[in-house]
């Protein structure tokens, strides 16, 4: 579409009949990213023109949101070439929904000044408990991470780049970010999905001789994870005993999920299917059903590769 004519349909944007505005909006979203600058110069000088406003802002929020579904798309392939999923990649995928012109570098200089502290101080020669000891003490207590006190719960408090500022955010996002400097030094660390929370695990190194001797459920839990932490309780230990004393009690039956690594892509989802759920308590319902269309994405692509959800 050439420009004269991407004007034309911005100036029929106010129409006041519906089916006209219907019919133009579609062709201006179908016209993609490059139809972005023009619809940003006639925001600037659409005055006090409040209905032509909103629909600017509609199309330019559509616009960015199938860029974003692309970008998706180009993440999951990445993960199929590469076999290293970036997970901070699709956590910052997540926050641009928000903040279409998000700083990657300002991230990447925030991680990078906690992962240079935790650097001087952890390291893969000492004990798996004595390494995570001494991670939880910079991230939590040097650092000052936490989760919001407050029981309502903030979209804010699941972009990372705003976790990273307030150094506060939902404990998802926390366990994230604790998994993307645990790998950077070398920690063996992976994510393990509880349904509603996502805790991280310490493996014990077992022999194949040992694993094929482990034929019940609760043996293979029992002798999977050395320990858990729990990021939301700044990096609180849990041996695997109390974490099924836990499971047990609440009648939660017990799955190999509970002590197997769950897929960067799961880890993901997880996020956006609870940023889904806050969008929805506060009724902005356009948001939610944009974050259940790109979980959805991701779903597609577990089922398709044959990953267990």
């Amino acid at each position: 579409m050439n420009l004269q004519d991407l004007k034309f349909l911005i100036y029929l944007l106010d129409d006041e009949d519906p089916n006209v505005y219907n019919d133009v909006s579609k062709k201006i979203v179908e016209a993609g990213k490059p139809a972005l600058s023009a619809l940003e110069d006639a925001l600037g000088v659409a005055g006090m023109d409040t209905l032509l406003e909103e629909r600017l802002e509609w199309v330019i929020n559509r616009i960015q949101y199938t860029t974003l579904l692309g970008s998706f798309k180009d993440w999951l392939y990445a993960i199929d070439e590469n076999k290293t999923p970036d997970l901070l990649k699709g956590c910052s995928l997540i926050a641009s929904y928000q903040y279409p012109d998000l700083d990657q570098d300002w991230i990447k200089r925030k991680l990078n000044r906690i992962y240079q502290d935790l650097s001087y101080t952890v390291s893969t020669l000492q004990t798996g408990l004595k390494s995570v000891s001494v991670f939880n003490r910079v991230l939590f207590d040097t650092h000052d991470f936490s989760t919001p006190t407050s029981p309502v719960l903030e979209p804010n408090s699941f972009f990372i780049n705003r976790v990273l500022g307030a150094r506060c955010g939902h404990p998802i996002v926390l366990s994230i970010i604790y998994l993307i400097l645990a790998r950077r030094l070398g920690l063996r660390v992976h994510g393990v999905n509880f349904g509603s929370n996502l805790l991280l695990a310490y493996p014990k190194r077992v022999s194949e001789k040992k694993r094929k001797q482990l034929v019940s459920l609760e043996d293979q839990f029992m002798h999977s994870v050395k320990f858990y932490i729990d990021p939301a309780k700044k990096g609180t230990i849990y041996m695997p005993r109390e974490i099924n004393t836990y499971l047990q009690r609440e009648e939660i039956p017990l799955r190999a999920a509970h002590f197997t690594p769950c897929l960067d892509v799961e880890i993901i989802k997880c996020l956006v299917m609870r940023l889904a759920d806050v969008y929805s308590n506060q009724k902005m319902f356009e948001e939610e059903r944009d974050m259940k269309a790109i979980a959805q994405l991701m779903e597609e692509y577990i089922r398709e590769k044959s990953f267990i959800a």
